[in-house]
């Protein structure tokens, strides 16, 4: 099936009823604390109180601790959750193999999945809302044809090549997690992994695949342990032409059953970045994505392409032309999520890195990210727009939640951390954004743009301007007003004078104040930003700032 969060919409009987099945296995039943922790975020996320799922909330309420309960000092959640996890997985490979619904917890996250096992999508006319629901490889949002507006992406079984044939179950949950991270990105559709379990040997080649089942690109590759030592080849395939797009080998050493997963989740979250985050290959996939008739290929998938191809590093010079190409798309896909954030964070960046204010520019940019979150509760680029919407509207306490619950539908995708910490860091909130910001690092080959703006204005506000310099001179082509007038104080942070021929300061004459204020939040970073002038000769009639 592919794992489209709105493909099939499942009403809570099914969801309670295997919960109900799942509390009178044998291990659970010896265990009411796995029990307790099991039942709560599946009725919690039942009611619609996702972002109640914390690991305080499950400690206070499912596991009896007390009220000053610090997840940070005690471990107890993280250790049942990954006693939970193994038993569901156990389950769902051994006597569970058949069940209708497959329910997990995913790394990362205390937030139950509901999955449909595809084998029984013939058994779901109960329990689906809508009979055109049921087929398990319809697509939503798709063009007129048929057509899914993102790639279709399949992990395929990985090849053992280790001495002993010891290494199955760490085989299929490798494959099985690398699907499920996949799938929290908003970028591609993926296939369930119970379908490719099955899939490659039920087909010749890789054309009968693309015939088939309708993938565009196949994930797959081999796993040898040797005396502690793992090496993971993993190769991406082009499924038309065979095509390595591309292979990186993963070696770790020093492998044991206790670090076992931990190295598993560190390898899954770097390729998942590396293959589906925005700043990954999400535009390449959807640019060499090929087509049975050109005419399949809509004004979606180019707004796509070009969003992708602007923000890879924010260049202001395709800027105009993509806004453009995203504005067509939306009056062609209105009710697309994506096409719908994308446009609205447009609108947002513009509001912002615009020479002139324009209110108008925000509002818009605020109803398209309300819009995409109704039309999917789960879209993380619906979540970034509306949180900057929220930034810049000068609401911090409705943009820390909309942040929350950004970083909570996908903590380990690299785009979302660097977007988001660059706005705590906007807001005043230096220390979690840098926790961000580093995080994000970790998980990108190369750091995003925002990433690079948010290390420079943390390292300034700690005085530490030379470091805060190098990041900045790493910035460009994201050139916008605020970065010149920041780019001057820091200069005089720095005991460097600005010449009375800087063009810069002509171009920005008499919008400073505006400038600043729109995007900084926080008014002692403005107020260092203002010495950071002074320091650098500009008299109070050249440049000023109200603080």
């Amino acid at each position: 099936m592919i794992m489209e969060r709105r493909a099939i919409e499942l009403i809570p009987e099914l969801v309670k009823k295997q919960l109900r099945l799942l509390l009178e296995q044998e291990e659970l039943k010896r265990s009411p604390i796995l029990s307790k922790f099991l039942q709560h975020v599946v009725v919690t996320k039942l009611e619609g109180r996702e972002d109640e799922i914390k690991e305080y909330t499950i400690g206070v309420q499912a596991l009896g601790r007390p009220v000053d309960f610090n997840p940070q000092l005690d471990a107890v959640v993280r250790i049942h959750a990954s006693r939970l996890r193994n038993i569901l997985f156990q389950y769902y490979h051994g006597a569970g193999k058949n069940d209708l619904l497959i329910i997990t917890i995913p790394k990362g996250t205390y937030i139950p999945v509901f999955d449909v096992n595809d084998e029984k999508t013939d058994q779901l006319h109960h329990y689906v809302r809508s009979q055109t629901e049921i087929n398990g490889y319809e697509k939503p949002f798709s063009s007129q044809k048929g057509i899914s507006t993102k790639p279709v992406l399949a992990v395929l079984p990985f090849h053992n090549l280790s001495p002993e044939h010891a290494n199955i179950n760490y085989l299929t949950a490798l494959g099985e997690q690398l699907s499920s991270e996949l799938s929290r990105f908003d970028n591609l559709s993926i296939l369930s992994y119970y379908a490719t379990q099955k899939l490659e040997s039920s087909v010749k080649d890789l054309k009968e695949i693309k015939n088939k089942v309708g993938i565009d690109y196949i994930l797959t590759g081999s796993l040898r342990l040797l005396n502690g030592t793992l090496r993971l080849n993993i190769q991406l395939l082009i499924v038309d032409s065979g095509n390595i797009l591309w292979s990186d080998s993963f070696l770790r050493h020093q492998l044991t059953e206790e670090n076992a997963f931990d190295i598993q989740d560190e390898i899954i979250s770097q390729v998942a970045n590396i293959i589906a985050d925005d700043h990954g290959m999400a535009g390449t996939l959807n640019k060499m994505r090929t087509w049975a008739n050109v005419e399949d290929k809509t004004m979606v998938h180019e707004g796509i392409i070009q969003y992708f191809d602007y923000t890879y590093n924010y260049d202001s010079r395709k800027f105009e032309e993509t806004l453009l190409v995203m504005e067509k798309a939306y009056q062609s896909a209105g009710d697309n999520p994506l096409i719908v954030s994308m446009l609205s964070k447009l609108y947002v960046d513009q509001y912002a890195c615009s020479l002139h204010q324009d209110k108008k520019l925000l509002e818009k940019g605020m109803e398209l990210a309300n819009k995409a979150v109704q039309l999917d509760p789960r879209c993380q680029h619906a979540y970034k727009a509306l949180a900057w919407a929220l930034i810049l509207s000068g609401n911090k306490e409705k943009s820390d939640e909309v942040i929350d619950r950004c970083i909570a539908i996908n903590p380990v995708a690299s785009s979302n951390l660097s977007t988001m910490g660059l706005g705590l860091m906007m807001m005043g909130e230096y220390e979690n954004g840098y926790a961000m910001l580093v995080q994000s690092a970790g998980l990108a080959q190369n750091p995003a743009a925002c990433a690079k703006l948010g290390f420079a204005i943390y390292f300034y506000q700690n005085k530490n301007y030379e470091e805060s310099s190098k990041w900045l001179e790493r910035l460009p082509p994201f050139d916008i007003p605020f970065t010149s007038l920041f780019r001057l104080s820091l200069q005089g942070k720095l005991n460097s004078k600005v010449t009375e021929a800087d063009e810069t300061l002509d171009s920005l004459k008499g919008r400073e104040q505006d400038i600043i204020e729109r995007i900084v939040l926080d008014p002692k970073l403005r107020k260092e930003i203002v010495k950071g002038w002074e320091l650098a000769g500009l008299k109070s009639t050249e440049l000023k700032l109200a603080v």
